[in-house]
């Protein structure tokens, strides 16, 4: 009966011993994953940051663009009426001549 209850309290131990052994990993690898979450999130911080500053740069870009299309859509309409006005004045001066 000795030496049932020795074999039993053993391999309790050594179960125990195990178990710790199982938290231990478990834990390190917990710890392993949590930072990697860190760092996850860090980069994601990071780029999150870099995809503001790029769609600010980008609508910046796009304000300056159409301001000079408007720009240039101007200047065409006003060499427009400058041909025009030319084009009026040259039959005037063709019918008087002619």
């Amino acid at each position: 009966m000795k030496k049932y209850l020795l074999f039993i309290s053993l391999v309790s131990f050594l179960l125990m011993g195990s178990c710790s052994r199982v938290t231990i990993v478990h834990r390190e690898q917990w710890e392993s994953v949590l930072q990697k979450i860190d760092t996850l999130n860090y980069s994601i911080l990071t780029l999150d940051s870099t995809l503001h500053e790029f769609n600010e740069s980008s609508k910046s870009a796009r304000i300056e663009q159409e301001f000079a299309t408007l720009r240039i859509e101007e200047k065409i309409e006003q060499i427009s009426r400058d041909i025009s006005e030319s084009q009026a004045r040259i039959s005037e001066i063709s019918q008087k001549t002619g």
